[in-house]
This record gives C-alpha cells, sequence and structure tokens, in this order.
C-alpha cells in the first residue's frame, strides 16, 4: 500500500457507507453535505458530553454530584 492509499484509507467500509447512503435517502451531493453535517454535530455533540462527563466526574443524568473534578 502506498502512502497515498495509507492516507486515503476509509474509515468505514464500502457496505456500512451504502447502508448510511440508503437510511439517509441520499442521491445528490446536497443531501450528502446535509448528512455529513448532522453526522459531525452529532460525533461533536457525543464527544464534548463524554469529556464534561470525564471531568465532572458524573454524567448530566445523574442525580448526585461527585467529589472529583477534571483537572485537564
Amino acid at each position: 500500500m502506498t502512502k497515498k492509499d495509507e492516507k486515503r484509507k476509509s474509515l468505514f467500509t464500502r457496505e456500512v457507507m451504502r447502508e448510511f447512503i440508503k437510511q439517509n435517502n441520499i442521491v445528490s451531493a446536497e443531501d450528502a453535505q446535509h448528512a455529513v453535517q448532522n453526522l459531525f454535530a452529532d460525533t461533536l455533540q457525543e464527544l464534548l458530553e463524554a469529556k464534561l462527563d470525564h471531568c465532572l466526574g458524573y454524567s448530566k443524568r445523574m442525580k448526585a454530584f461527585p467529589k472529583e473534578r477534571c483537572e485537564s
């Protein structure tokens, strides 16, 4: 595999991509752009919530507060 091929390597299999296209009814470049924007937004939201859960020591869904706080 060349360096160019390594950079081009997909995070998802072809089957996963086809299922994503099918589930999101992607038929145009505009549809693809909206689907990717939504995917990015959802991914970023999950990352931020995971970081907060880690830093605060509890999920926003928990009722009790932990003793430790995130230092980083």
